[in-house]
C-alpha cells in the first residue's frame, strides 16, 4: 500500500530541539513555518489555534503543527516545554504531514520526555544558544542539507529513530476514512506530484501534467481538483510558495533570486502570490523569522 511506501521512504531531520521556559511573550499570531513543530508541555499552559480548532497545551500533552500551516499562539502566564522543529520528507518531495491528516494533540508520558532529553543530548548543535529568543525567531532554518558534516552516523541514526517514535502516535489514524481520498489521490497522481516537485523552477503546463497520466486536459484538471482540493495551477503555486519559504529562511539569496528559483519570472507577481498565501510579503516574512 502507498501509505507504507511513504513511511519506508521517509527522511527525517532535526532542525532545532530544546527545552524552553516562556512567559506571555510567547504569544504570536499567524505563525507559519516550512518545518513541522512539536511541543511537549512540561509545566504551565498555552493555547494554539490551527485547522479551525483551539488546542489547550497542558503538562503531559504532545502537540504537532504540520509544516506550512498558519497558527496562533497564546500563553496566559507561563509555559515550559520541549520544542522540536523537524522535517519529514517523503520520496514525492513533500512533507509527510502535508500529505496526511492526523490527530494533532495527544497524551504524552515519561517515554516521550526521555526521548526529547536524549534527542537534545545527541544534537548539541541544534540547541538554541539564546534562551529567550522570540517564538517567531525559533523557526529559522540554517541548512538545506539533510545532515551536517559534524554529525556522527550513530547520532544520525538514533535521531532518526527518536523522531519516528515521537511522531508515530500521531499517525495512528492516518489509515482511517478521513485520509482515504487523499491517499487515493497520491496514488493516482504520484508521478504528477513528483514531476511538479522536480520542476518547480521551470514553467509547468497543464498539457504536460495531463500527458503524464494520459488524460485530456480539462478532465485531468477537474479530477486533480476533486482529489487534491485545488486546481493544478493553484497547487503548483502553493508548492512554489512553500519552497520559497524554505529558501527565505535558509539562504541569503535576494527575493528576486528566490522568485526565479521557484519558477516566477515576474518578481511582482511572486510577491503578490506569496502575500496571497502567507498574508505577508516575502521580505516581511524573512524579517519576522530570521534575525
Amino acid at each position: 500500500m502507498l501509505i507504507q511506501e511513504l513511511f519506508s521512504s521517509l527522511r527525517v531531520r532535526v532542525v532545532r530541539i530544546d527545552h524552553y521556559c516562556d512567559d506571555n511573550s510567547w504569544s504570536c499570531k499567524n505563525l507559519n513555518s516550512p518545518g513541522n513543530r512539536l511541543y511537549l508541555t512540561t509545566a504551565g499552559e498555552a493555547y494554539i489555534w490551527h485547522h479551525d480548532h483551539q488546542y489547550h497545551l497542558t503538562p503531559g500533552t504532545l502537540h504537532l503543527i504540520p509544516c506550512h500551516i498558519s497558527s496562533d499562539h497564546y500563553c496566559p502566564k507561563y509555559f515550559e516545554h520541549y520544542f522540536l522543529y523537524f522535517g519529514s520528507r517523503t520520496a514525492l518531495g513533500m512533507d509527510l504531514f502535508s500529505l496526511l491528516e492526523c490527530n494533532y494533540h495527544i497524551k504524552a508520558d515519561k517515554q516521550e520526555l526521555a526521548l526529547c532529553d536524549r534527542l537534545r543530548e545527541i544534537n548539541p548543535d541544534k540547541v538554541e544558544q539564546q534562551s529567550h529568543l522570540p517564538l517567531s525567531k525559533k523557526l529559522a532554518v540554517q541548512k538545506l542539507t539533510t545532515f551536517e558534516p559534524q554529525e556522527l552516523p550513530r547520532d544520525i541514526l538514533e535521531s532518526d529513530g527518536i523522531i519516528r517514535m515521537l511522531i508515530a502516535p500521531f499517525l495512528e489514524t492516518a489509515h482511517e476514512h478521513s485520509n482515504s481520498q487523499r491517499i487515493q489521490a497520491i496514488h493516482r497522481f504520484r508521478d504528477v506530484l513528483s514531476y511538479i516537485d522536480d520542476n518547480l523552477c521551470q514553467p509547468i503546463t497543464l498539457e504536460e501534467l495531463a500527458h503524464i497520466v494520459h488524460l485530456e486536459q480539462n478532465y485531468f484538471s477537474r479530477l486533480f481538483a476533486q482529489f487534491m482540493g485545488a486546481r493544478p495551477i493553484q497547487f503548483i503555486n502553493r508548492r512554489r510558495i512553500e519552497r520559497a519559504q524554505l529558501l527565505l529562511l535558509s539562504t541569503d539569496k535576494s527575493v528576486n533570486e528566490i522568485a526565479l528559483e521557484v519558477g516566477f519570472c515576474d518578481w511582482a507577481y511572486f510577491c503578490r502570490t506569496f502575500k496571497k498565501y502567507m498574508n505577508i510579503t516575502p521580505g516581511e516574512y524573512r524579517k519576522t523569522v530570521v534575525q
